[in-house]
């Protein structure tokens, strides 16, 4: 055989394979179907409706999501807003050195008539 020939020849089976890769009774081709496969058609609709229920599903991830964070920016602000240790302690030393000194006022008082 000579090159041209050869080139030919490889050019029909070329042809040759495109056309059965794309033939209904290939199961790896187009979209036809077999006993295994069911048809394309079928299988996106199955396809779009478990993507539908993805969606679904997601969208109420989504919502709860967005209503847990406005949970936490209630939470966080509330905790923002309580005292700290030192502080509490603070109010609570003054505090105590104000009823002290009223009762020794109210004493020196009571003690002087």
């Amino acid at each position: 055989m000579s090159n041209v020939s050869d080139l030919q020849y490889y050019r029909e089976k070329m042809q040759e394979a495109a056309a059965s890769a794309s033939s209904p009774r290939n199961p790896h081709g187009g979209g036809g179907g077999n006993d295994r496969n069911p048809p394309l058609e079928a299988r996106i609709a199955k396809l779009e409706a478990v993507t539908e229920k993805i969606e679904s599903t997601l969208n109420r991830v989504d919502e709860r999501t967005k209503k847990l964070e406005l949970d936490l920016a209630r939470i966080d602000g509330r905790l923002s807003q309580m005292p700290t240790t030192f502080q509490m302690l603070t109010w609570f030393v003054g505090i105590s050195i104000a009823l002290v000194g009223l009762t020794f006022t109210i004493a020196r008082v009571a003690g002087a008539h």
